[in-house]
């Protein structure tokens, strides 16, 4: 009786131990959502990126004042590397990495943090 509860036992922290070792793997490895939801500028004060996906890849780029500088549409160039084309910015290259993304506009970088997963646009004209 003894030995049925040790191979319980055992089979029971081995099957603990697997399991973790996959969830763990499974989020280190876990691949980039595709771009969108609302991003604010830790370059520039309190300028905002809005990715919507759903919207033929549109793109809005406001100000603090909720006015927009520039919108137009981003491209998927390969993993992690997105295009804008915009109004005013014209084949920009971004670098997407989850929960922020690069751009360089005359030779400045500029660094986007996600503030939300969806596009959250309010714009006041």
């Amino acid at each position: 009786m003894n030995k049925k509860y040790i191979v319980y036992f055992s089979l029971s922290i081995i099957a603990l131990v697997m399991g973790g070792i996959i969830y763990t793997n499974y989020l280190v490895n876990k691949p980039n959502q595709p771009l969108n939801g609302t991003f604010v500028s830790q370059s520039d004060l309190y300028s905002y990126l809005i990715f919507d996906e759903r919207d033929d890849h549109s793109f809005y780029y406001l100000d603090s004042d909720g006015k927009i500088i520039d919108q137009g549409t981003y491209l998927f160039q390969s993993e992690n590397n997105y295009k804008l084309n915009g109004d005013k910015m014209e084949n920009i290259k971004l670098n997407y990495t989850g929960n922020s993304l690069r751009m360089r506009i005359d030779d400045i970088e500029y660094v986007f943090k996600r503030t939300h997963n969806q596009p959250i646009i309010q714009i006041y004209e």
